[in-house]
């Protein structure tokens, strides 16, 4: 699985139409969402199993912790990868992600858990436009990359291999 995750100011989308048969069945109507990170998913063939979407979601908690930041945008996004799950595995991958990412979210040990935390996922199988505003700060970039059976790869680097953009 190849997430980017990116802080934002602010990002919205709009569902445009779905792109694929196994599109989820959803109202088209834009979303947005402020002072949040947003992680761009890519789910790749071998992360079917419930262990890559364990070890994606500790990785996006604790990048979650680095920033301060308790609102996420799962937005599913097939081009950070070239070897994609089938769809209806790669849907249910992220719906266990988005569950996984909230319930750590709404542990009580967590900075800031006096607030509900408000993590969402953008449609599965559509086109969408979007737009966002990513802060400037050292940890606002960063990618994430966790297979089924392997330890996190470069989980600790930040978009663009640490040099600055």
């Amino acid at each position: 699985m190849r997430i980017l995750l990116l802080h934002c100011d602010h990002a919205e989308y709009r569902p445009i139409k779905k792109e694929i048969r196994a599109a989820e069945d959803v109202e088209p109507a834009p979303d947005s969402i402020d002072d949040a990170a947003v992680a761009f998913v890519t789910v790749e063939a071998g992360d079917e199993d419930d262990d890559a979407a364990a070890k994606a979601a500790a990785e996006i908690e604790k990048s979650l912790g680095r920033i301060g930041c308790r609102r996420l945008l799962l937005y599913p996004y097939a081009h950070l990868g070239t070897n994609l799950a089938a769809p209806a595995a790669a849907l249910a991958v992220l719906r266990g992600l988005e569950e996984r990412v909230r319930d750590a979210l709404s542990a009580p040990d967590q900075k800031g858990a006096g607030s509900p935390p408000d993590v969402r996922r953008a449609p599965f199988g559509w086109t969408k436009s979007y737009s966002i505003s990513v802060k400037a700060h050292p940890l606002a970039e960063h990618s994430i990359s966790v297979g089924g059976g392997g330890a996190p790869a470069g989980g600790g680097a930040p978009a663009g291999g640490g040099a600055p953009a």
